[in-house]
């Protein structure tokens, strides 16, 4: 017992002395002063420097342990002067007394500032080879045997009963790598991670965060980790619970601008049971940029079984892309998989997808789904089951199979073919509206059919087959070698209506077809390129050939097409020397020739965005009769320029010309030197646009003007516009010149437009004014005055080489002006403040017609005064001033229509005014006529004017609502002096007066002849106070019967008639009547007179008849009565045609009278006329003397001048009219040419009675027609 206790004792004690010496240890041994062995020690094991800049603290116990600041290690001499690595601070402790116990109970491992830097230089060695090298000494010791191995390892296991670590703390911590070979470098910075106690079968939280960035591909980003970590290393079980990875990434090189994802799991792992189990897997994703995407991955559960069979349930992916558009998608699928045979399957492939459709509200769906799919890494085979792509109503099914899928050599087959679908409705559900077309059932039924092969460099399309309507289209298509593509096409079009497919006829008539029916329509050809993908530096031509031709109707065409590219940088282009031409030709086709070419080089860098078209040179020439001309050519050239990322677009020396042949021939040209486009600001300094037309006349036009735009605005600038055209035509004597020159401002936004300083020099008219529109996009009103000079009609006339009509006045139409301010909409016109000027004319006023399609029209004119006669064809000098002596007056014309429809639509209030009118001679004062017209009914009220000290006025009233148009119309004629009247109309002073009239009368029909038919009213006339200027015919009646009555003797009839000689008469040359009345009545188009009264001193007339204005036959009795013969009344019987009246004066009647016996027989006493005695017998003084009474009463020649001849019939040899002259001429100033007297009722050779009948006849006529 006493050897144990002092054993005991003993080892208390040098336990207690181990305690104290650990306690001080550390103030008795000072690291410090071993740093440069140290550095020794290591430069000696490494070849490196190490420098220990800090302070080395050991601490004994109850922690083993050791805290080192300011180390770093330097690179390989090779390497350069930087350090290797360095670190701010580094902390590891060790519990002494569990390791008694065999327990290593490690405290917190702290590392602070940690740097790294690996290098790898442009030889391809690294600056960390050396160091994982191990010596040569150690290389040749003996390596220990395995059962040594297993040995050490179980005797170290028994050993240890256990590890803890107190945790990890990793601060601030920067690792970098560089490889000067592949110039690449990846950095982590600000690289941090912590734990809890570290102790094996116990979880412990762990957290990781660091950013990273690299230069290819460029990108960087932020790592964030968080979760539970249990390992049991005995059992091989680990455990990751509460997964929660975060990364963000963005830069250039990522297909888009950020990249955000975030994967939360739950991992199981036994891999002494080779399995791997991950549950309740998440994994939601955040894409920004031109392509949007938000996503969630799920699975509840994934399993990798016996390290082979792979097995994932219910797989989902949702998600929403953003950019460019709105689109929802989710995809369902299961996958199992065998690692050891490598087969795979994905079974119940579901994949939906719904976008939002901008022009449309119907959204788009799109599903894809397949049975399954098979695949055989070993066997390197595909297998896609009963695919089905459903999308915009068509339903597209098919099987693809692959082979060799690993190797270059894969092949693919697969045969797709659709339901019969609906192109029109695929159409209208994405919001695209499609033109009319002539046939509306076309673009409605289409089907697609496709089968192919495709290896990893060709594709050959052996079969592909698409109907459209009634017309399908087979053939073949491939491409050899996709690094240098060759393809080949061959196509068939069955048939083929064009016209189906063109807009609708605009018009009734027949249009003539622009192709029609095609049929056997063939397509082939072929396109080859050089190497691709393109390699900087290197040029690779491009061709194509293509021709087509048709059976019938017979056409054949070819296009063209070659070039090269030579890509000088990256995604920078250089296309040279293209080429591209197009030709058709059928001579039975409307366009039966076509020749396009164009010509261009290009530039282009799609990184910079900038495009260039240099020499750009494009020829269109075609012909046919679908043109209006035999044949038009286009060219244009141009230099071309687009700095897309600065918004600037260029075209220099822009040339469009228009070349027109045919029937019509034309040049046309487009020049400018320079249009700009930069940040939306427009600007053409010059733009010159010139046009020459040689047929059908010789016209130039020369157009210039500066633009300027602010696209964003809408606002554009016309600034010096000049105008100039110059027309020749064989019918023009000399060239016809205009000019026209303003600045013009448009604003869309505003909708606003100005036209300042217009100016217009044409014909020698100078128009100047301006031009204001508002709301000119949605609503148009345009505003505006415009004013001319003084011109000259005449000249103007004469300069177009039209043919005025003679006027009286040859200074009429030298004299215009025009003054005019107006508004103007699409649908009315209002010509406010109208003023127009013709010689000494002035029009002034307004007129305005709203709605064009059924126009209302409103008018306010007045004019000054205006000389009609002035603007009348000249007075034939030949017939003196009067009409023809043989012209007849016809008043009748031809029955014309009404124009119902017209006068119905008429909307129309109108005031007209003219101050004073001279017409034929007549001269009015203050006419005025207003003409209203609305919903059928018409009228003329007032009609007005004063004229001759007297006045008119006037209604007409017509109504056109009915079947049968009826018109009402009231006419007043007041105090109207006739003498100034015909005065002014014929030169005449034979007539003086004052003559009243007054109407009213109705009418319906719709024609001129209905309405004569159907006029019914009343008028009434009056003429009092006249005289018969020139001739005093009762003096002379007076003076022919006393001559009469002295040869007389003894009967009461001498007494009369020498009471009629002796009666007081005026000593004056008229014939004076106190009036002339009488009333008319119509019925249904029968006009009735029945109270004619005529009275003067001279004789007394009353009449009564009717005319009929259907057929113009005229039923009328007039009575005359002189008034010194009481019992002797004079028939006058009025009949024919109102075209052509005839007159019958009743002579019978009056010569069966006591007084028509007593004269004739007096009178044939007088002339010593026996019965059978031949008149012509004229010897003895009395018979003489009773023909020269007779000569002077009737205007016979007297007997003494000789035997007459029928040419003295008509006239009085000394100078003196007869009374059948007198009244015939004196009355009514010309001869009555509608009885053509025989020259032998006036001469010696007929009987004397008949010669009397007639010359009375003829006097009584004259007075009364």
């Amino acid at each position: 017992m006493k050897l144990l206790k002092i054993l005991f004792t003993t080892v208390g004690i040098l336990l207690l002395l181990i305690i104290i010496a650990a306690i001080a240890a550390p103030f008795i041994i000072n690291p410090n002063n071993y740093k440069p062995q140290i550095a020794e020690q290591v430069k000696k094991a490494t070849g490196r420097d190490l420098s220990l800049g800090g302070d080395i603290n050991l601490s004994f116990f109850p922690w083993l342990g050791a805290k080192i600041e300011d180390v770093s290690l330097s690179n390989p001499p090779s390497f350069g002067q930087s350090s290797f690595a360095k670190l701010d601070d580094i902390q590891v402790k060790v519990k002494i007394l569990p390791l008694l116990k065999k327990e290593i109970e490690i405290g917190t491992i702290i590392l602070d500032g940690l740097d790294v830097n690996l290098i790898k230089n442009a030889q391809g060695k690294t600056n960390w080879e050396d160091l994982s090298q191990p010596k040569k000494e150690e290389q040749s010791s003996k390596a220990p045997t395995e059962d040594e191995d297993q040995s050490k390892d179980k005797k170290s296991s028994m050993a240890i009963a256990g590890i803890t670590i107190g945790g990890i703390s990793i601060k601030d911590a920067h690792i970098s790598y560089r490889d000067d070979q592949e110039k690449k470098s990846y950095d982590i910075n600000h690289f941090n991670i912590t734990s809890d106690t570290l102790e094996m079968g116990k979880p412990a939280n762990i957290a990781l965060n660091t950013d990273f960035n690299a230069n290819d591909p460029s990108m960087s980003g932020h790592l964030d980790f968080g979760g539970t970590v249990n390992a049991d290393l005995d059992n091989q079980y680990y455990q990751v619970q509460n997964t929660n990875v975060k990364l963000t990434a963005s830069g250039s090189d990522l297909p888009v601008q950020q990249i955000a994802l975030q994967l939360g799991a739950n991992i199981d792992a036994f891999l002494a049971k080779e399995q791997i189990t991950i549950n309740s897997l998440k994994l939601t994703g955040d894409v920004q940029g031109d392509q949007a995407v938000r996503f969630s991955l799920d699975s509840p559960k994934a399993a990798l079984l016996k390290n082979r069979l792979l097995k994932i349930d219910d797989l989902k992916l949702v998600g929403k892309t953003k950019q460019p558009q709105e689109v929802l998608f989710a995809l369902k699928s299961s996958i199992i998989g065998d690692l050891e045979t490598k087969r795979y399957g994905i079974k119940n492939l579901i994949l939906r997808a719904q976008a939002k459709n901008e022009q449309s509200s119907k959204p788009i769906n799109v599903g894809v789904g397949t049975g399954g799919i098979s695949v055989d890494l070993n066997k390197e085979t595909l297998a896609l089951q009963n695919l089905l792509v459903d999308a915009f109503g068509v339903k597209l099914k098919g099987q693809v199979t692959g082979t060799q899928i690993l190797g270059d050599k894969a092949i693919f087959s697969g045969n797709l073919a659709s339901n019969q679908f609906n192109p029109k409705q695929i159409a209208d559900s994405l919001g695209i509206t499609l033109s009319p077309t002539a046939d509306k059932t076309a673009l409605t039924t289409a089907q697609l059919g496709l089968g192919f092969i495709a290896s990893k460099t060709s594709l050959n399309a052996n079969k592909v087959v698409v109907k459209l309507d009634s017309s399908t289209l087979q053939g073949v298509t491939s491409v050899k070698d996709f690094n240098q593509p060759a393809i080949h096409y061959d196509f068939t079009l069955d048939k083929i209506d064009t016209d189906r497919y063109f807009p609708p006829k605009t018009t009734t008539t027949k249009e003539k077809s622009l192709v029609g029916v095609l049929r056997t329509l063939k397509i082939k050809g072929d396109i080859n390129a050089g190497a691709v993908p393109l390699t900087i530096g290197k040029t690779t031509p491009v061709k194509l050939g293509s021709a087509f031709s048709a059976v019938e109707p017979k056409l054949n065409g070819r296009l063209d097409f070659s070039g090269s590219i030579t890509p000088t940088q990256q995604n920078g282009y250089q296309i040279q020397n293209t080429y591209l031409k197009l030709t058709s030709n059928s001579a039975k086709l409307p366009i039966k020739m076509l020749d396009l070419q164009l010509g261009a080089n290009i530039t282009a860098n799609t990184d910079k965005k900038y495009y260039q078209l240099k020499n750009t040179d494009l020829k269109l020439t075609t012909s046919g009769s679908a043109l209006p001309v035999d044949q038009v050519t286009l060219q244009l050239g141009a230099n071309i320029e687009a700095f897309l990322a600065q918004e600037q677009y260029t075209i220099n020396n822009l040339k469009l010309t228009s070349q027109v042949k045919g029937d019509k021939e034309a040049n046309i040209s487009l020049d400018s030197p320079t249009i700009s486009l930069v940040k939306n600001q427009l600007k053409a300094d010059t733009l010159k646009l010139a046009s020459q037309v040689k047929k059908p006349q010789n016209t130039q036009i020369n157009l210039t003007t500066a633009l300027e735009g602010d696209l964003d605005k809408k606002q554009y600038h016309f600034k010096g516009l000049k105008l100039d055209t110059k027309a020749q035509d064989a019918k023009f004597p000399n060239p016809v010149n205009a000019g026209l020159s303003t600045g013009i401002d448009i604003d869309l936004n505003k909708e606003t437009l100005a036209v300042q300083n217009l100016n217009l020099v044409a014909l020698g008219i100078n128009l100047a004014g301006q031009i204001n529109g508002t709301q000119i996009l949605s609503a148009p009103h345009i505003t505006g005055q415009i004013s001319s000079n003084q011109f000259n009609l005449r000249q103007v006339a004469q300069t177009l080489a039209i043919d005025l009509p003679s006027t009286a006045d040859k200074s009429a139409l030298t004299s215009a002006q025009v003054n005019l301010g107006f508004l103007a909409s699409p649908t009315s016109l209002d010509a406010q403040q109208l003023t127009f000027k013709l010689d000494e004319s002035t029009l002034q006023g307004s007129a305005s017609i709203y709605d064009f399609v059924s126009p209302r029209i409103q008018s306010d004119l007045s004019l000054d005064k205006i000389n009609v006669d002035r603007y009348l064809p000249p007075v034939n000098k030949q017939l003196g001033g009067s009409p023809s002596k043989t012209a007849s007056v016809s008043t009748s014309s031809a029955s014309s229509e009404l124009p119902v429809d017209t006068l119905r639509a008429l909307n129309i209030n109108s005031s007209f005014k003219i101050g004073e009118l001279i017409f034929k001679g007549l001269r009015t004062q203050n006419v005025q006529v207003d003409l209203v017209g609305k919903d059928g009914l018409v009228s003329i009220d007032p009609m007005a004017a004063d004229l001759y000290q007297g006045s008119f006025n006037g209604n007409v009233h017509l109504d056109v609502r009915g079947s049968v148009p009826q018109l009402a119309t009231q006419e007043k004629l007041t105090n109207v002096q006739v003498g100034p009247l015909l005065k002014d109309y014929s030169g005449s002073t034979a007539i003086r007066g004052t003559t009243h009239f007054a109407s009213n009368f109705t009418a319906a029909g719709v024609s001129s002849d209905a309405m004569k038919q159907h006029l019914n009213g009343s008028a009434e006339f009056s003429f009092t106070d006249g005289a018969i200027r020139g001739v005093n015919i009762v003096k002379m009646i007076q003076s022919g019967i006393g001559a009469i009555a002295g040869l007389a003797s003894g009967d009461s009839l001498s007494q009369s008639l020498q009471s009629l000689a002796a009666a007081p008469t005026d000593n004056g040359e008229e014939t004076k009547f106190s009036s002339l009345k009488g009333t008319l009545s119509a019925v249904d188009g029968v006009l009735k007179n029945s109270d004619l009264d005529i009275r003067s001193p001279a004789l007394k007339a009353t009449g009564l008849g009717t005319a009929n204005l259907a057929n113009e036959k005229v039923d009328y009795l007039l009575k005359v009565n002189l008034p010194s013969l009481k019992d002797t009344t004079v028939p006058v019987k009025v009949s024919g045609t109102l075209s052509q009246l005839k007159y019958d004066v009743d002579m019978g009647t009056v010569m069966q009278g006591r007084a028509g016996q007593a004269i004739k027989g007096k009178i044939g006493n007088l002339l010593g006329i026996q019965k059978g005695e031949d008149s012509g017998a004229s010897d003895g003084s009395a018979k003489n003397l009773g023909k020269n009474l007779l000569g002077d009463i009737l205007g016979q020649p007297n007997g003494n001048q000789g035997t007459a001849t029928p040419a003295d019939a008509g006239n009085n040899s000394n100078g003196k009219q007869g009374l059948g002259q007198s009244i015939l001429e004196g009355i009514l100033g010309q001869p009555d040419n509608n009885e053509n007297s025989n020259p032998s009722d006036s001469g010696g050779n007929s009987n004397s009675g008949k010669a009397l009948d007639n010359a009375i006849q003829k006097g009584i006529k004259g007075l009364f027609k």
